[in-house]
């Protein structure tokens, strides 16, 4: 049988199973905001301050703040009423079925407010973060948790040498077995300085402690990492008093251990994005190309809702056209292995005042395959794949590899 027949094949058994919901045609957008329409019988209430990874099937989302809720539904959540105003938990969304799922999990540590996380395979990696009052207990340890397994747990990593200051608001970045963090606040004082945990032996190295050397960056928090060719660029970030540009980056060289200054590029139109904090920033390869993504931030004055892209191959600068749809800050971005930016929450302007949030946006930021094109498409066209039984979806010809982003 040619292909082209399997595919008419394929095509005629998928019509015989599901009823496509009249709309507009599917179209590939690249850089165009979506506002995804979750669903469940339980959502994350609206928050601050957490952090969210990203696999190709699942968002996590760890922790959060939110002094604001009066809902007489959280009187019946154990973990609500001894942890208020932090959220003690962790929900995944699952981004083929827009369903969230509150994760059965006991060990969640009680950190839970500006941590700095990342996803290494299966394995969620927390660092950092505070507990509430902020500053009064921090954290200085990493907590590991296999989201691979049945029953999840956190466990924490035993480490040798000396770990970074308990604090908050660091910034980390995984480069194979090494595991990067930069400043971050105690609550009281600020730092720029940089640690590595080596993931193998689990020990800690003082890569670089400031002490006023020429070139070093001022300390600061809530700031973001890119990393390319063995070089640490540290992305905007501030203090109470003050926020931090874009023009030129501090850029840790890792080879030869010093700072330098990374001296970017304007957008030919725009210039550079305005000094903020509390932005979020995924980073993303695509045909060799490393470049940085910035969502979104704060700088005491303005909530911002821009996106800015970096080359971080030229340093040049480019101001995306489309943006998010209000401005958010203490959200958080991650991005999926084919491109997909996913963000999260954060705090925007209602009216006249501040509000937290519980949306979802999500925007390609790369072309990814074909496959992944078809298979968005036929979310698309059928939206309630997971009604179907795997066997009929398994029939119609859907690939494995996405019949397990279903489950």
């Amino acid at each position: 049988m040619s292909s082209t027949s399997e595919f008419s094949s394929s095509l005629r058994m998928i019509k015989s199973i599901f009823v496509p919901v009249p709309e507009e045609l599917y179209t590939f957008k690249l850089y165009k905001f979506t506002k995804c329409f979750t669903k469940g019988g339980c959502t994350p209430k609206p928050r601050s301050g957490h952090r969210i990874v990203c696999d190709d099937a699942n968002l996590y989302s760890y922790g959060g703040y939110n002094p604001k809720i009066n809902d007489q539904n959280m009187g019946s959540d154990s973990y609500w009423q001894e942890n208020r105003p932090l959220f003690r938990e962790l929900w995944r969304l699952n981004l083929a079925t827009q369903e969230w799922e509150k994760v059965s999990c006991k060990t969640i540590p009680e950190f839970l407010v500006s941590n700095a996380v990342a996803l290494s395979g299966k394995i969620l990696m927390v660092f950092g973060g505070t507990g509430f009052p902020f500053g009064v207990e921090c954290n200085r340890d990493v907590f590991l948790c296999n989201l691979s397994e049945k029953k999840l747990e956190f466990k924490r990593l035993v480490t040798k040498g000396v770990p970074p200051t308990s604090g908050y608001g660091q910034a980390i970045f995984v480069d194979g077995q090494h595991f990067y963090t930069v400043g971050g606040t105690t609550g009281f004082e600020y730092s720029a300085d940089i640690h590595c945990l080596n993931l193998k032996t689990r020990t800690w190295d003082k890569v670089y402690i400031c002490d006023g050397k020429p070139n070093e960056p001022a300390a600061r928090y809530r700031h973001e990492l890119g990393f390319h060719c063995s070089r640490l660029y540290v992305l905007g970030g501030g203090t109470a008093q003050e926020v931090f540009g874009f023009d030129e980056i501090p850029c840790f060289d890792l080879r030869n251990r010093c700072w330098e200054v990374a001296r970017t590029r304007p957008d030919a139109e725009h210039g550079y994005p305005l000094a903020r904090r509390c932005h979020s920033c995924v980073q993303v390869t695509d045909d060799g190309m490393t470049s940085i993504f910035i969502l979104g931030g704060y700088d005491s004055h303005l909530i911002m809702y821009d996106m800015w892209k970096l080359d971080l191959n030229t340093l040049q600068w480019y101001l995306i056209a489309d943006h998010l749809p209000q401005g958010v800050y203490f959200h958080s971005s991650a991005v999926t292995p084919q491109g997909k930016i996913y963000t999260f929450g954060g705090i925007n302007m209602y009216k006249t005042s501040t509000q937290r949030s519980a949306d979802v946006y999500s925007v390609w930021v790369k072309i990814p395959k074909l496959k992944e094109m078809c298979w968005e498409a036929l979310q698309h066209y059928c939206p309630d794949l997971k009604k179907h039984s795997m066997s009929a979806l398994r029939d119609s010809g859907i690939p494995h590899e996405f019949l397990n982003r279903l489950l």
